[in-house]
Formats: C-alpha cells, sequence, structure tokens
C-alpha cells in the first residue's frame, strides 16, 4: 500500500524528534498512526484513544508532540511558488477552468 509506505517515509524523518516513554509503551510508529488517525476523524481524540487501546490523555499528549514535529518539516515541503512560477501557476489554472 502506497500510503503506509508514505507514512513510514515520514515516521524515518520525525522518529528523533517523537518523545518514547522509559517504558516504550506506544511505540513511535503507533504514535504516527494515532496522530493521522485523529486528523482523519475530525479530531475525536476519545474515538482515536479507544481505537489505539491507549488513554485519552495519552492521545492527547502523542497527537500534540508528534503534530509539533510533523509541523516543524514545513519548510521541508511547503514552500511558495517564486516569481516565474507564480505566472504559470496562474496560467495552470487560467487552462484549467478559466481562472483567474
Amino acid at each position: 500500500m502506497e500510503f503506509l509506505n508514505d507514512d513510514l517515509d515520514i515516521l524515518d524523518i520525525i522518529e528523533n524528534g517523537i518523545p518514547r516513554r522509559i517504558n516504550n509503551s506506544v511505540s513511535p510508529l503507533n504514535q504516527l498512526l494515532t496522530t493521522l488517525r485523529f486528523y482523519a476523524t475530525d479530531g475525536h481524540l476519545s474515538s482515536v484513544a479507544d481505537f489505539m487501546g491507549i488513554h485519552t490523555s495519552s492521545a492527547s499528549r502523542i497527537i500534540k508532540k508528534t503534530s509539533q514535529v510533523l509541523a516543524s518539516l514545513r519548510p521541508r515541503y511547503i514552500r511558495m511558488p517564486q516569481n516565474e512560477e507564480i505566472v504559470q501557476v496562474q496560467n495552470h489554472f487560467f487552462q484549467i477552468a478559466s481562472f483567474p
């Protein structure tokens, strides 16, 4: 499954930023999956916690920290187009939908 490979690529990148408790009760992979499930379920924390088999307060801490680590990757994956790219994007939008 392609999406799982993408998740694992991200896991390799963020794993050092995700804290592990001394007893290693929730692996970095499960922390990432908990956070992604939270995003996908419109933020129903108790449902995510139940599904993952963890306490709601643990899920909350996991989601907060993992979200911070993911957000720190923003400059690596998101950038605004530069001058000539802006014109290309505008032309592409116009070709698709006569916009703007």
